[in-house]
């Protein structure tokens, strides 16, 4: 198999980040429409009679019928089926580019499939890392209702009992007070940090430049690095082996799969890896320790099909190896998440317990 590169190319998949990543269909009700619309493809419906049908049983629910009608008229006049629905339903790279695939190629059930696949296993993944969250942070929040009634109502009464009775506070008892008088500069603080983290996450979603300066972060963060990566890379390897299952050239599926990741540094790193190529002055291994997304196995592999002219296959394997490392990452985490929220609270209640109950006996043994 051999493989050419055009260089007009390489730059074409860092073009796509200028615009803002839109709102669509939730990703359920994706899963939904994608499945039903198969399912009318396949029952030998023509592509507007399968919309129009899922419109007219409400089959994404009645919100959603508006959309739909948008699409059906969109289609009505004419408007390709990825036109229609990057206008009126998701501008999402992935959908687009899938779709927009399909159209060229004319399996346009089997990228469905994979889309419908590939958000119920989002779906899935997400489930888990909420249903680990929600007890945690149930208990968080209860908790720090109760730390702040001490801090502001107890906590008061104990100081000046132990004034008048003259014990000598200790240093740990000292602090806890001292964040009671600043209870209220406190309270601002936890809401400015809520009003940051909402702030971050609207600039991921709408800005490159917020979006790559978070993905640099989260290469470099403990805990979060490994999981980043293994998001990226399962998203990666299985947009690459729907590309190369279409029979897309490698070179137009490597920019049209990085572009539908949305991650500039994954594409400045797919680049690299075209320099190589175009050149063919070195392996493709030999990036390993200039890039972070594509750990030596996967550049090796990578090389071995093109070598061997099996590339698809190499991506199908590295598709199925690199979901299974995603899907454990998330368990870990899962499991990970709620001992150490739990820990953390019950570490902020020992602590105010002690502070208290240490003059206490200080009290006591005054006394004797």
């Amino acid at each position: 198999m051999q493989i050419e590169f055009n260089k007009s190319n390489v730059n074409q998949s860092l073009l796509d980040w200028q615009m803002k990543r839109p709102k669509g269909l939730s990703k359920r009700k994706k899963i939904e429409f994608f499945k039903e619309l198969h399912m009318g493809l396949q029952a030998g419906l023509s592509l507007k009679k399968a919309v129009d049908l899922i419109y007219r049983t409400n089959g994404i629910g009645k919100r959603n019928n508006a959309v739909l009608s948008n699409l059906i008229a969109a289609l009505n006049k004419g408007q390709s089926f990825s036109s229609a629905y990057a206008g009126q339903v998701s501008k999402t790279p992935l959908d687009q580019w899938s779709l927009s695939l399909a159209e060229q190629t004319g399996n346009l059930k089997e990228v469905l499939i994979f889309l419908g696949n590939y958000y119920q296993a989002q779906k899935e993944l997400t489930s888990q890392i909420q249903k680990a969250l929600i007890y945690p942070l149930f208990v968080l929040g209860l908790s720090f209702g109760i730390l702040y009634f001490m801090i502001t109502m107890v906590i008061p009464m104990f100081e000046s009992t132990f004034t008048q009775a003259g014990v000598e506070l200790p240093a740990l008892t000292r602090f806890v007070l001292s964040l009671a008088n600043h209870s209220g500069s406190i309270f601002l603080v936890f809401l400015l940090v809520i009003g940051g983290i909402i702030l971050f996450v609207f600039g991921y979603r709408n800005y490159v430049k917020v979006r790559s300066m978070a993905q640099s972060m989260f290469q470099k963060l403990p805990g979060v690095r490994s999981f980043h990566l293994a998001a990226v890379r399962s998203k990666f390897c299985q947009l690459m082996t729907l590309m190369l299952q279409s029979r897309h050239p490698f070179e137009q599926a490597l920019n049209k799969a990085s572009s539908a990741c949305d991650n500039v540094l994954l594409a400045s790193e797919v680049q690299k890896i075209q320099g190589v190529l175009i050149r063919s002055d070195m392996p493709v291994s030999s990036l390993a320790e200039k890039v972070t997304y594509f750990s030596g196995k996967m550049l090796g592999l990578i090389e071995f099909g093109i070598e061997t002219g099996q590339i698809k296959g190499a991506f199908e394997h590295l598709a199925k190896e690199q979901y299974t490392i995603l899907e454990n990452q998330t368990k870990v985490l899962s499991k990970l998440l709620e001992p150490i929220m739990i820990l953390l609270v019950a570490s902020m209640i020992g602590i105010i317990l002690v502070a208290m109950y240490m003059p206490i006996f200080n009290l006591t043994t005054g006394i004797s």
